[in-house]
């Protein structure tokens, strides 16, 4: 691609590679050390394979390397400072170990820093953005190669409070109150299986006792919530497990009637898993795993025909390694730590970096190439058979396949070297590389550890404890006061705070009161079209008859015949009234206000406006509605408003008395919309084609 641009298209336009190499990110002092362990020396140095520098001159594989100057300036000073080394001991030769000891040891040097206040230097930048001299969460970040283990180290933050967010990789079935979900829904939706109905009996979601089931099963209590209670059992165990035999048999009903994603949130809701998950270490995070699965489960409900489809897909997610990025369901922003992939880092920065994790590091062999050296792309691969052991042997493979797994493992080098760049240069102050003292040749950063200035390991801070929580002491009378409170507020929450009324509702009955049943948004009615399936079916007249004549307006060489009959279908009605409705829009478009509309300067459709009332009425209130004709004429606007109401002979005076407050309000928000008076004010009666003017 850089040749490409280079070459440009032809003399005189060529592209030019500007390279950056000014860095506002980091201190001097890692910048000189990445400096140090990336910048070719000469010769290409490689350990065991892997590329260990950039090349002096670009090469297909690997840009070359651009020496970093330092760009940032910082303004304060601070104890947190370099390059350090996490070592992990020898006793922790163990892979599993290994990693619970280091994520263990990073929470809590996190949670050391944070309440010692240690400083980090600061830039210009950070203290604009409101930052001060100490470590808040967001100033770490953790970076592991792989995502295999990026639970680990959020569970270990979890238990000492740290605020904490995932990206890359963390696993649902890890959230347990989904297993509870997964339990109960089990039990509800197979009302024939007395494992789980006791399984969810003796759970945190009822709570029922060994020895309360073992006297319900003793004294002939059937495990099946459909089941009658036996005599014989105590009060509380009775209370309990009929409390729960309820619960559930509700549920059923929820399920049965509902549609399954809501009926699962009502469940979700009633048993408290939300509460439950949010009162554990981490909880937000953890309720924002239910929330995610939550939203795995609508994304494939059309794909499920029942509930129980639903429920073992839920069984799926807490069973198998479902990734997701960590979310809190908390609305504000806060700080909070990072942990991510390698792979997503890109882009990101932290004033503190962690590089974690010290396994994973793997030569898995080549098993393909792509060629895209010519026009056209070419794939060379080679098939594997059964593997012995540890070894996989090949069957089959390309003729010369030496050379293009020669020419892959080149890349692959160079891109395992720049993924180790983009790690080295995440830190804005302080990089802290996890070191094992033994088996450490998996570890992804190992090739740093020779550049490790001496005497840096960060101290063990010892054992740390989470933020003390504050103490609520509830009284009966703080408990009755508090539910006093929520019943102000829901009753408060029923009030309404404002109301929409439509145009004509307001004009013909003006604002509904308290205690009146009609509705708040109200719906254009029109009287009935003898036509229009024997007197049923006058709104959805009325709106066909509207639509085509704002087309008819809009386009008039339109085939009005064809818009007609998906209008009549999409309103229910007969396409066979396609020719009627258009024969009754023809006889407003021939109409002597059709043709001015025509001719005039300005014409608009349809064109829908809002209005405030704030005198007269209980609640601030919007009134809303569409002007169906307004075009403007040398000395003035004219409004005209359809009506599709049926009579006999002259406009009866009284349906021109009923719709001229209607007209009136009409022009009174075009006045107030555009500051321009209406001249002329009229309603047209389509089916008899009579215009009348309204003072």
């Amino acid at each position: 691609m850089k040749e490409i641009i280079e070459k440009g298209e032809g003399e005189g336009k060529e592209g030019v590679v500007v390279e950056l190499s000014t860095n506002f990110r980091t201190t001097g002092e890692i910048i000189e050390w990445v400096n140090e362990v990336f910048e070719p020396k000469g010769v290409e140095e490689k350990i065991e394979g892997t590329m260990r520098r950039f090349p002096e001159e670009p090469s297909p594989e690997s840009p070359c390397y651009v020496h970093l100057e330092k760009g940032r300036e910082d303004v304060t000073s601070g104890g947190l400072s370099g390059v350090y080394v996490l070592a992990i001991p020898e006793d922790h030769s163990n892979k599993q170990a290994a990693i619970e000891h280091e994520a263990n040891r990073i929470a809590r040097t996190i949670r050391h820093m944070i309440d010692t206040k240690v400083t980090v230097p600061r830039s210009w930048r950070e203290l604009d953005e409101g930052k001060n001299e100490y470590v808040d969460y967001s100033d770490f970040l953790i970076i592991t190669r792989n995502t295999t283990n990026l639970g680990v180290y959020a569970k270990s933050l979890q238990e000492l409070g740290i605020p904490h967010e995932v990206t890359g990789g963390t696993a649902l079935n890890e959230v347990y109150e989904l297993r509870l979900l997964y339990l109960c829904l089990s039990a509800v939706v197979q009302s024939d299986n007395p494992v789980a109905l006791v399984g969810t009996l003796r759970s945190e979601l009822f709570g029922v006792s060994d020895a309360a089931l073992f006297n319900f099963k003793r004294v002939g209590g059937v495990f099946s919530y459909n089941s009658t209670l036996p005599e014989g059992l105590k009060k509380e165990e009775s209370e309990a497990i009929g409390d729960a035999f309820s619960r559930l048999k509700k549920y059923l009903m929820w399920i049965s009637t509902l549609p399954s994603a809501a009926a699962i949130e009502k469940i979700i809701a009633d048993v408290g898993l939300m509460v439950l998950a949010s009162s554990r270490e981490g909880g937000d995070v953890l309720a924002g795993g239910i929330a995610k699965a939550m939203e795995l489960i609508r994304s494939v409900r059309g794909e499920m025909w029942t509930a129980a489809q639903l429920v073992d897909y839920l069984g799926q997610i807490v069973e198998i390694e479902e990734k997701y990025d960590g979310i809190s369901v908390r609305s504000e922003e806060r700080p909070m730590v990072r942990v991510i992939n390698l792979h997503k880092v890109k882009g990101l920065e932290a004033p503190v970096v962690f590089l974690a994790d010290t396994s994973g590091e793997f030569d898995h062999g080549i098993d393909h190439h792509i060629d895209r050296t010519k026009d056209d792309a070419k794939g060379y691969m080679v098939i594997y058979g059964p593997a012995s052991g540890h070894q996989s042997k090949i069957i089959a493979r390309p003729e010369s396949w030496e050379i293009w797994e020669e020419r892959e493992t080149g890349f692959r080098r160079a891109e395992e070297l720049r993924l180790r760049y983009v790690a080295a240069t995440r830190a804005g102050t302080a990089m802290i590389i996890s070191q094992r003292m033994r088996n450490n040749s998996s570890n992804p950063w190992q090739y740093f550890d020779e550049y490790i200035p001496e005497n840096r390991e960060i101290e063990d801070p010892g054992e740390q404890r989470p933020p003390t929580r504050p103490t609520v002491t509830m009284t009966e009378k703080a408990d009755q006061q508090a539910l006093d409170d929520i019943s102000m507020r829901l009753e408060r929450s029923q009030q309404k705070t404002y109301e929409v009324i439509g145009a004509k509702e307001y004009a013909l009955h003006g604002v509904p009161g308290p205690s009146s049943d009609k509705p708040g948004k109200y719906e254009e009615t029109y009287m009935t079209d003898p036509a229009a399936e024997a007197g049923e079916h006058g709104v959805e007249w009325g709106t066909v008859i509207h639509s085509l004549l704002e087309l008819a307006m809009r386009e008039p060489e339109a085939d009005l015949v064809e818009f007609a009959k998906p209008l009549l279908a999409e309103n229910e009605l007969d396409t066979s009234l396609a020719q009627k409705a258009v024969d009754t829009v023809q006889s407003v478009t021939s109409s002597e206000i059709w043709k001015r509309a025509r001719k005039s300067e300005k014409v608009f459709t349809e064109v829908p406006f809002q209005m405030h009332l704030s005198q007269g009425v209980e609640v601030p209130t919007v009134v809303r509605g569409v002007i169906d004709l307004v075009f403007k004429e040398k000395d003035g606007w004219v409004l005209v408003d359809y009506k599709t109401d049926s009579f006999e002979g002259k406009v009866p005076d009284s349906l021109v008395s009923k719709y001229s407050p209607q007209v009136g309000l009409y022009a009174k928000a075009w006045r107030e919309s555009t500051g321009d008076p209406v001249k002329e004010k009229a309603i047209y009666f389509v089916h008899t084609g009579s215009l009348v003017s309204v003072s």
